[in-house]
């Protein structure tokens, strides 16, 4: 399963607060499943933290192995971008990478944001 930065985001207040939420329980029932996150949910959940804490980062994003795009991410990506826009209902770039990556590699995306990863034919998307 694929992790959008709302659920590293929620997962991460929920272990600040030691009081499980919703995105604790997703993990709790993907069985065993891959966590995975797309290097730009990775940026995107960088972008919390300052130079300072970036180790601090790191280590929690350690837990997650990270999917990098490349020629083939790019062309589903663009294909996904064209179908969007063809239908009048694009969604931003960040959202295009994750959705691409998950088509490419076969997993669900986990998202809070289910509004823009349901637009992406043949993509599944777990909500919480």
């Amino acid at each position: 399963m694929i992790l959008d930065t709302t659920v590293l985001v929620d997962l991460q207040r929920e272990l600040r607060r030691e009081r499980p939420g919703p995105a604790t329980r997703l993990l709790e029932t993907s069985g065993d499943a891959p966590l995975l996150i797309g290097f730009v949910t990775w940026l995107e959940f960088a972008e919390g933290f300052g130079d300072e804490d970036r180790s601090a980062c790191e280590s929690f994003l350690s837990a997650f192995r990270v999917l990098w795009p490349d020629a083939d991410t790019a062309w589903r990506a663009a294909r996904v971008s064209r179908q969007l826009q063809a239908s009048g209902a694009p969604i931003g770039d960040h959202d295009l990478w994750i959705a691409a990556l998950a088509l490419q590699h076969g997993h669900p995306v986990a998202s809070r944001n289910e509004r823009h990863f349901a637009r992406v034919a043949g993509l599944t998307v777990r909500s919480y």
